[in-house]
């Protein structure tokens, strides 16, 4: 399969245009690229996910309410995507179709079994990016249970 995604395109091109665009309400940018994965900027704006992410000790600046969470990662020609919001994702392809599956997901040959390692709160929706990325993904896997090793900041991305 051709590989055709935007996510794709920054995820082997560390020099992508998109890394150099900022975010509307900030200096920071949108997408960063370190260490064969690319990182999504995501704003923390619901009240429910703005409590659990303290209570589970990730300090944000109220007035830069923002983390950088992993979107792709890829090594060894194997690209793995990160599933932040269905509870199950394995049920979800468990539900479709076979040839649903095959057309829609050709590359795809494993998906994280088991519930969500966070709850309700900490989970949210994907953008249209990334589910067409999770499209071409080899790989669908949940985030570290430990959410200090999902949830970054800015400065522990880039020197």
């Amino acid at each position: 399969m051709t590989f055709s995604s935007t996510i794709y395109h920054y995820l082997t091109n560390p020099n992508a245009k998109a890394f150099e665009e900022k975010a509307y309400n900030s200096d920071e940018p949108n997408w960063v690229w370190k260490d064969n994965t690319v990182y999504m900027r995501k704003t923390i704006w619901g009240n429910h996910f703005r409590t659990w992410l303290n209570d589970v000790g990730i300090n944000y600046d109220p007035n830069n309410p923002a983390v950088y969470t992993p979107v792709a990662h890829i090594e060894n020609g194997v690209v793995t995507g990160y599933h932040t919001h269905y509870p199950n994702v394995a049920n979800r392809f468990l539900d479709m179709t076979k040839s649903t599956r095959e057309n829609y997901y050709p590359n795809l040959y494993f998906v994280q079994i088991g519930n969500h390692p966070y709850p309700k709160e900490g989970r949210y929706n994907h953008s249209w990016l990334v589910d067409m990325f999770h499209r071409e993904c080899h790989r669908i896997v949940y985030p570290d249970p430990d959410p200090k090793k999902f949830f970054f900041f800015l400065k522990d991305i880039l020197p």
